[in-house]
């Protein structure tokens, strides 16, 4: 997908997006990205320009708009290719909104990997509660629209198993015009999560979404309605998710000085948040839980688990967002909070990871 360049503004861009004519086997995708910025460059320290050099980006700026092309590796064809996207920062919401026909891989490993391992962003993380809330609006505006494919994955850590082999670690593909009832089936048998739905609305076209936060319009026969409804999709979804960004963004620590006659001393002041869980955790859970974490890049440490009425608290080192936080958990929820200052991409990295890996059905929540 290749834009001329030009100086745009948001509006302009879009009216370019919709006019644009794709080839065949092109397929407009919108990679979206929550950020702890609000412009591309400016006071914060480091700025979201600066981090995307020395990722390995090189930047075009074509007014609101910056080109965004890195190198990836094609495991098809075994060559380094450049992947180019177009990406607009939006001031108010902080979302990163990524515009590109490339792969999905070549996503994944330019400004996804970014993404999962740089301080101030993260990908917009579409939990299981989203996808619901997504496929109820789209047949809501829609009611002839049709899931015809859908990957899930089961892990034995789950707390939530299904019935039939729950200690298999299985990913579920599934093409059908039945699939959304397949995957309700699947959910009660083998206790899986969704990571991607496709659905074929009619009279619009085939609309895929990961749980990474990526969009797909797949095909279409009226690509200007097309491509409107797979932004206002992403706008749908954007506002629920935030949700769980403002919470988490609450979070802080700070060091209060206390002056006394001979000496200041500082105390620290921290506001927590709180991982409620869909369903009460037993010990085993817990133990479970702690797998999960060590599985994806968390060092759990100092920690003691109690039997009886569960009790787990200890400290988390975040290897991926070298961030440092305690939790404290019961059967009923986890109370998570920063032992040093701490953006939020750290904290959303551990929900989704809490999400995809043990309690698909967990929640963000303000602390009472």
């Amino acid at each position: 997908m290749k834009i001329g360049f030009d100086n745009y503004s948001w509006e302009s861009f879009i009216e370019t997006i919709l006019s644009l004519d794709l080839e065949r086997y092109e397929r407009l995708k919108v990679a979206c990205f929550m950020t702890y910025f609000d412009q591309w460059r400016g006071d914060k320290i480091p700025n979201l320009e600066d981090l995307l050099l020395r990722g390995g980006f090189r930047i075009e700026k074509m007014g609101d708009i910056r080109r965004l092309s890195c190198n990836y590796f094609d495991t098809e064809t075994k060559q380094n290719k450049l992947a180019d996207m177009y990406a607009y920062l939006n001031p108010e919401t902080k979302l990163l909104l990524c515009f590109t026909s490339e792969k999905t891989e070549a996503i994944d490993q330019t400004i996804g990997n970014f993404a999962n391992i740089s301080p101030g962003i993260y990908y917009m993380f579409i939990s299981s509660r989203i996808f619901d809330s997504i496929r109820a609006h789209i047949v809501d505006e829609f009611p002839g629209t049709r899931c015809i494919y859908f990957t899930a994955k089961h892990i034995p850590q789950f707390a939530k198993r299904g019935e039939t082999r729950p200690d298999i670690d299985r990913t579920i593909m599934y093409h059908g015009e039945d699939a959304l009832q397949t995957l309700e089936e699947v959910q009660q048998y083998y206790g899986v999560s969704p990571r991607v739905m496709r659905y074929r609305i009619p009279s619009l076209g085939i609309y895929e979404i990961k749980n990474s936060g990526y969009f797909t319009l797949r095909n279409t026969d009226e690509p200007v309605p097309a491509k409107k409804f797979l932004l206002s999709l992403v706008e749908f979804a954007s506002v629920q998710v935030l949700r769980s960004k403002q919470i988490i963004e609450k979070s802080d620590f700070k060091l209060i000085p206390l002056k006394t006659e001979q000496k200041v001393f500082e105390i620290p002041k921290l506001v927590p948040w709180v991982i409620r869980f869909g369903k009460p955790l037993s010990f085993e859970d817990a133990e479970s839980l702690v797998e999960s974490m060590a599985k994806n890049g968390y060092t759990v440490f100092n920690y003691v688990m109690a039997k009886g009425s569960l009790r787990l608290n200890g400290m988390v080192l975040d290897e991926k967002k070298n961030s440092l936080f305690t939790i404290d958990a019961d059967g009923e929820h986890m109370i998570v909070a920063p032992k040093e200052k701490i953006s939020f991409d750290a904290f959303l990295r551990f929900f989704a990871t809490i999400v995809d890996y043990f309690d698909p059905a967990a929640t963000v929540e303000e602390v009472q």
